[in-house]
């Protein structure tokens, strides 16, 4: 005869039904799961290789600016080496034009008379002259003197 089933017999079939029906409950969401995920792979990847390009394009639009930075600190130094030698020749440029309107003046000894002549191209206003006769009190004293000019070759002597 066969063994006789108790209430046991029962509770283990219940509970083994309720596993299997766990286990394909489990397996049917494992399998959407996983579904979803591969429908998300596809996007993922493009996002990723967009990624990549918009790094990519950012590195070069680094290294652009990078050699436009470089090229305008160049550009910045030259125009400043052009502005320190527009100053020196603007310097050299007042000082020759102030030489080319300076007066020279040569003493020299003429029919008696002490002269002095401007050989430069400037007039030689308020011009004068120590008297030396060698008194101490003469040291202090002016004599106005006129020179000799070159374009009317006249002599002018002490006043």
């Amino acid at each position: 005869m066969p063994p006789q089933k108790d209430w046991l017999d029962y509770v283990n079939a219940v509970v083994l039904l309720l596993t299997f029906g766990a286990l394909f409950w489990y397996t049917i969401e494992t399998r959407c799961l996983r579904r979803v995920a591969q429908g998300q792979l596809k996007p993922t990847i493009r996002l990723i290789r967009e990624s990549h390009r918009q790094n990519k394009t950012a590195q070069d639009q680094l290294e652009i600016s990078n050699k436009l930075i470089t090229e305008a600190q160049r550009q910045n130094n030259a125009a400043l080496e052009q502005y320190k030698i527009s100053a020196n020749q603007l310097t050299i440029a007042q000082q020759q034009n102030e030489a080319s309107i300076m007066p020279v003046l040569v003493i020299f000894y003429t029919e008696g008379r002490l002269v002095l002549r401007n050989v430069g191209n400037g007039p030689a206003f308020h011009v004068a002259i120590k008297a030396h006769s060698g008194l101490k009190e003469d040291w202090n004293s002016f004599a106005r003197i006129t020179f000799w000019s070159q374009s009317k070759k006249k002599c002018w002597g002490l006043a």
